[in-house]
């Protein structure tokens, strides 16, 4: 399983399940706390995580973030999903259109010009998930 490098962010995320705020998912391989609370549009985990110094721009890693064009290339993956969020938390919140995450990731410095491993924006981002 695949933690922020710093855990407690995790942690934190999972003290708020035990306030039967979210059933808990599990971890998926490369995420931390900032992304999870994204993908589950949970506002007020982003907003403790983000108060608490989480890095607003974290990169998703790992095989559960790969897109489906490189998952079949990779021999190595155990990736099942089929879409591709990007990397940062603001690609997430944007692909979500989820705009108040959004916001709020820019307020704590989030930026909008960072590419992820294959030279997508959040623009790029936007429309990729836009069109799929």
């Amino acid at each position: 399983l695949a933690f922020d490098p710093d855990e407690k962010w995790s942690n934190l995320y999972r003290e708020r399940e035990k306030n039967h705020l979210y059933k808990w998912v599990g971890v998926r391989k490369g995420q931390s706390a900032l992304h999870l609370a994204i993908v589950h549009d949970d506002y007020e985990t982003v907003q403790l995580l983000l108060a608490n110094n989480a890095d607003v721009n974290a990169r998703a890693c790992g095989n559960f973030f790969l897109p489906e064009d490189f998952k079949a290339t990779n021999k190595v993956t155990d990736y099942q999903g089929y879409a591709y969020y990007g990397e940062y938390p603001l690609a997430f919140a944007a692909c979500f259109a989820n705009k108040d995450i959004y916001d709020l990731l820019i307020q704590y410095g989030a930026n909008p010009n960072l590419q992820d491993s294959f030279g997508n924006t959040i623009l790029h981002m936007c429309v990729i998930s836009y069109s799929s």
